[in-house]
């Protein structure tokens, strides 16, 4: 610095007036635009915020992977796994292949290596000879060693021979039921996708002149590991979110069969078919005096809350579908007058008839506060009660 201003002495008095004043100038012109672009970058960024205006998500990208037995075509693709996004788009070879399976099943699995690991993306597709469908799909977690992370329901269908197609960007997302945050994600727009490519539609056969549907349930009561609710009243709800099908029964009776476990059977016969045959179905079960209960699958042990899995078909001779719900026994709680959720109304309903005999009581009590059937009110069943409060969503 000591020797820049020792030269700048050291020039003619002209000279350095010359330099002063362009300096001047320069710094007269340049500091407001410099001002103007500060200000306006904030109130860019403020204006931004202030609207909501998302942040642009980074493009994917366009894939193109395809067998003899099926294809997946789409743009804007990636994975996100594990903090870490995976495009596909990677110099090493992707491996891409299909189980030919059988003319009702084939996958579509595409394999390959990005950001230190190994990435999977496998398609499985099922048929009836007029529809194609993919009821599952998998990816890995971006780990090593690497776990499947599976997305279930039927998310792409067409009929054989034609593709599915998505125009708007789509995707799926799984997320961690306890901290609510994504553990993985698919995004892509511009979807294609067909399976049995090389099949064609096979003849429907001909409509039977009468339909059967008798569809068995097994389920429990808890707190009821006797026949104590022998006759007890039930509706049965089946529920499609993909086809918005809803339809409920009216209040059906079921009967002991032992070791706690209730059967009720639902008959559907006639020339139309009262539940069309299909999967994907969820199934509530809704008790006289219970909270409503979702389920999903058969031999469930734990609440659902996605769509359910449930095939339902139909036959043209007497036959029975037969569905296990006693892994999950309806709890006790929402009491007639039913409401739909159970609360301190109710619990108040059990605890007034706490100084009553059993002898004195009225059916109507009874049939509205004896939670375990066992022809009394008193402190097991406000235990009950209590149970069932603790999670009290009613899942009609």
């Amino acid at each position: 610095m000591k020797k820049f201003f020792a030269r700048f002495k050291s020039l003619p008095l002209k000279t350095r007036q010359l330099l002063i004043l362009g300096t001047t100038l320069a710094l007269v012109v340049a500091l407001p635009l410099f001002i103007w672009a500060i200000l306006t970058q904030r109130f860019e960024l403020r204006e931004r915020a202030a609207t909501g205006e998302p942040t642009p998500t980074p493009a994917g990208t366009s894939v193109n992977w395809q067998t003899p037995y099926a294809y997946f075509r789409a743009d804007n693709f990636r994975i996100v796994a594990n903090g870490k996004t995976f495009y596909a788009n990677v110099s090493s070879p992707i491996s891409v292949h299909s189980d030919p399976g059988s003319p009702t099943y084939t996958t579509l699995e595409v394999i390959w290596q990005e950001n230190g690991v190994e990435m999977r993306l496998f398609i499985y597709f099922n048929s009836d000879g007029q529809k194609w469908w993919s009821p599952e799909i998998r990816i890995y977690d971006g780990k090593t060693p690497s776990n499947w992370i599976t997305f279930k329901g039927k998310v792409f269908e067409s009929n054989l021979g034609s593709e599915y197609t998505q125009t708007i960007p789509g995707g799926f997302v799984q997320m961690d039921p306890s901290t609510g945050k994504e553990i993985a994600s698919v995004h892509f727009s511009n979807l294609r996708v067909q399976a049995f490519t090389s099949l064609t539609p096979v003849t429907p056969t001909p409509t039977p002149s009468a339909f059967y549907q008798k569809l068995k349930f097994k389920l429990k009561f808890a707190g009821v590991d006797d026949d104590s609710a022998d006759g007890a009243k039930i509706r049965i709800r089946f529920l499609r979110g993909a086809s918005g099908f809803d339809r409920q029964t009216p209040p059906v009776e079921v009967t002991h069969v032992g070791d706690g476990v209730y059967e009720t059977v639902v008959s559907l016969a006639g020339s139309s078919l009262q539940i069309p045959v299909n999967d994907g179905y969820t199934i509530f079960i809704k008790g006289e005096k219970h909270l409503a209960r979702r389920f999903c699958s058969h031999n469930q042990k734990t609440r659902c809350t996605g769509n359910g899995f449930f095939y339902i078909g139909a036959t043209s001779i007497p036959s029975i579908q037969t569905f296990d719900l006693t892994g999950l026994p309806l709890e006790p709680g929402d009491l007639p007058p039913q409401d739909g959720k159970a609360d301190s109304a109710d619990f108040a309903k059990i605890t007034s008839l706490f100084t009553k005999l059993c002898s004195a009581l009225t059916e109507e009590e009874k049939k509205t506060a004896d939670l375990d059937y066992n022809g009394c009110v008193n402190i097991r069943d406000a235990f009950l009660m209590r149970k069932t409060l603790e999670v009290k969503f009613d899942e009609y």
